[in-house]
């Protein structure tokens, strides 16, 4: 579906707020009957979409993301779009790099200063950053396949032709999130705390919860029994 369609949908189907000609009535447009306008709610799309995607992991990325890594250089910033990154590998040999954690090696007696071809990494997602292991000691482009964010947003103003990026069956639930923002603006006529709650618990049913921070805890209860036993310091 494009813009123009779960606009018009978020109105008719969920909102039951429209007027004649409401396509063309701006944000700017003080004498508007509309409860909410194109603009409020293309953003609210958009946040509903991200919201399904950082719930749902929707988005799997093969292509977009490298590392150049250079040697002496063992920490590189990734894109904020991130969510999670589920592969790395070194394209100089097509060897998969393994995912540990900082608990794994800490109190290893001088794992920080080892270098050689990268064979493992450690991704902090509150920073934003991954670290190799070893440091890198020559240039190395690492592949990452990753769960991220959509790349672009929604403008309603840019193109009523755009469309989410995530799959077309995902576009009617995710807009229960929509009407969550649209009930709940602090507005006399808009707000509505019992129709928000309503279609976030609607939103919830549809999308779980499937963080970066559950898949650490899954790795780290199954590290549990492998213990790296791979690992050389």
């Amino acid at each position: 579906m494009i813009l123009e369609d779960l606009v018009k949908y978020l109105r008719f189907e969920i909102l039951d707020d429209f007027v004649s000609g409401w396509e063309a009535i701006s944000e700017y447009d003080t004498d508007s009957q509309l409860l909410w306008s194109n603009e409020s709610l293309a953003r609210y799309i958009n946040e509903a979409e991200k919201q399904a995607v950082r719930r749902s992991l929707l988005i799997k990325d093969y292509t977009t993301y490298t590392i150049d890594a250079v040697s002496g250089d063992h920490t590189y910033d990734i894109d904020d779009k991130i969510i999670r990154i589920l592969d790395i590998d070194n394209d100089t040999d097509g060897l998969p790099l393994t995912g540990i954690e900082y608990d794994d090696v800490r109190g290893i007696q001088n794992w920080k200063s080892k270098t050689g071809t990268p064979s493992y990494y450690i991704v902090d997602y509150n920073s934003n950053t991954v670290r190799l292991y070893p440091t890198p000691d020559a240039s190395h482009t690492l592949n990452l396949v990753v769960y991220r964010l959509p790349l672009e947003e929604q403008d309603w103003d840019a193109s009523m032709s755009s469309a989410p990026e995530i799959r077309t069956e995902y576009h009617i639930p995710m807009l229960h999130y929509a009407a969550f923002l649209a009930y709940s603006k602090q507005d006399v006529d808009a707000f509505d705390p019992q129709k928000a709650t309503y279609h976030l618990q609607q939103f919830n049913a549809e999308f779980t919860d499937t963080s970066a921070y559950s898949e650490t805890r899954k790795r780290r209860q199954s590290n549990q029994t492998t213990k790296y036993g791979g690992l050389e310091f």
